[in-house]
């Protein structure tokens, strides 16, 4: 099994991140990064890219990363869909997207994320 240096495969996650929340409508996109930026533990994605090295010696494939970034995604839509629920004020710190824009907003984010195909 080849080593891995998991920070240097999150910030390869985040980048991805990044580039997949891109939208043309800016409202979307400042509210998809508002929660990108909260930070996160990312570990979903770090069991994606550990459970891709069992039984090989080569270095993360680029259907890995897209498996870890669709299911960090689909973990952010639940997120910010159960934020609108629990009508809640703040995720990590910081307003939800919910209360710094609209519920509207927040669930149409929360669908985006859903949505993105990575």
């Amino acid at each position: 099994m080849a080593k891995l240096n998991m920070n240097n495969e999150i910030k390869k996650v985040e980048q991805r991140l990044e580039k997949a929340i891109k939208s043309k409508d800016s409202v979307l996109e400042q509210a998809s990064l508002h929660l990108l930026s909260s930070g996160g533990k990312r570990v979903r994605p770090a069991f994606v890219i550990l459970s891709s090295q069992f039984g090989k010696d080569e270095q993360t494939s680029e259907q890995t990363y897209q498996v870890a970034v669709a299911l960090e995604l689909i973990h952010m839509a639940t997120l910010v869909h159960d934020d609108v629920i629990d009508k809640s004020d703040k995720r990590r710190g910081k307003l939800t997207i919910s209360k710094k824009w609209d519920q509207t907003t927040a669930i149409l984010t929360g669908n985006f994320f859903i949505g993105i195909r990575t």
